[in-house]
């Protein structure tokens, strides 16, 4: 099966860069020398880690040989990604003070003020907002092109696997066991990103038969 590594590579170089960043603001380590407390370091934070680093530039290498997207559409792509990605990051700014980490070590910038939020963000979140940016497009570019089966099934499989992945730092963050409360949250969260994946999946595939 074809695969392209080159964007692969270049996903991997990012959230290295993400990583070098967070080790000279010293949020790398949970208790990195004269760095900030934190409880979610980058280091812990699997979404990132396993998810960006690993299961992410896989599927950005399947999926590259196979796009076939004009530029209009890459040109829509933008501006929806970024503002998904904007009110994500202002949403995770409001949990900092549950979850505090690498993206925001402190609100001394904004000094709270929820209207300037984004002076808090550190290198290693406008890494990290560049990112994820870029990878809604590249999502937007998989379910807008043909790919075979084979793709679909690897896709699907990797996604199912991100998924808990992603969300599975409020335990490391308030320690184990979760609350109800956070239990429900997270488990609705997943049951329905997995409904969502599945759907896409069994749409994709239809249209190929």
């Amino acid at each position: 099966m074809e695969f392209s590594p080159w964007l692969a590579g270049a996903a991997v170089f990012v959230v290295l860069l993400e990583g070098l960043a967070s080790w000279s603001e010293k949020t790398f380590w949970p208790r990195q020398r004269g760095g900030p407390p934190i409880k979610l370091p980058f280091v812990w934070h699997g979404g990132v880690v396993v998810g960006d680093l690993i299961l992410l530039p896989y599927l950005f290498g399947l999926w590259a040989p196979r796009f076939q997207i004009p530029m209009w559409l890459w040109i829509i792509f933008f501006p929806v990604a970024l503002v998904i990605t904007w009110y994500c990051h202002r949403a995770w700014w409001f949990l900092c003070e549950k979850q505090p980490g690498f993206m925001y070590p402190n609100r001394q910038k904004s000094e709270g003020d929820p209207r300037i939020w984004f002076h808090d963000l550190p290198r290693s979140a406008l890494i990290h907002f560049g990112y994820m940016t870029a990878t809604l497009m590249l999502i937007g570019g998989y379910l807008c092109s043909p790919m075979t089966a084979e793709v679909m099934w690897q896709t699907f499989w990797v996604l199912v696997i991100f998924v808990p992945v992603a969300i599975i730092e409020p335990g490391i963050v308030q320690g184990w066991p979760l609350t109800k409360k956070d239990v429900t949250i997270n488990v609705g969260i997943a049951v329905a990103l997995w409904t969502i994946i599945g759907l896409v999946t069994w749409a994709k595939l239809g249209s190929i038969t």
